[in-house]
């Protein structure tokens, strides 16, 4: 969520900063404005790549939990297989309880891809 916030902010301060950095008097000074244009362009670049990176860290950061809810899921599926194997292993359905475990691996793989 914050990084959602801190995207919105450099896209924010990209169009609206434009002309307005601290150092804009010694573009000035330069005396061009195909210098100041120059400039915004390196600084429409630096924010197009700031906010495709923080784009592939969010959806890592989802893949990362997604993947640690599927590992839950799993520790679940095995705690009721042990104690499945303790009890009546006909009445328990651990055979059930092994085709969850593999839906669940195979539900990792696919989230990995």
């Amino acid at each position: 969520h914050s990084m959602v916030q801190f995207q919105a902010k450099m896209k924010k301060i990209s169009e609206e900063g434009k002309g307005k950095f601290q150092f804009e008097h010694e573009m000035r000074e330069l005396g061009d404005e195909e210098t100041k244009n120059e400039f915004n362009g390196y600084f429409d670049s630096l924010v197009v790549d700031v906010t495709e990176i923080m784009t592939k860290y969010s959806e890592s950061v989802k893949q990362l939990e997604e993947l640690l809810e599927l590992e839950k899921e799993t520790l679940v599926i095995r705690r009721k297989a042990s104690e499945a194997v303790s009890l009546d292993l006909f009445k328990t359905g651990a055979n059930d309880l092994l085709g969850k475990t593999k839906e669940i691996q195979d539900k990792k793989h696919e989230t990995m891809k």
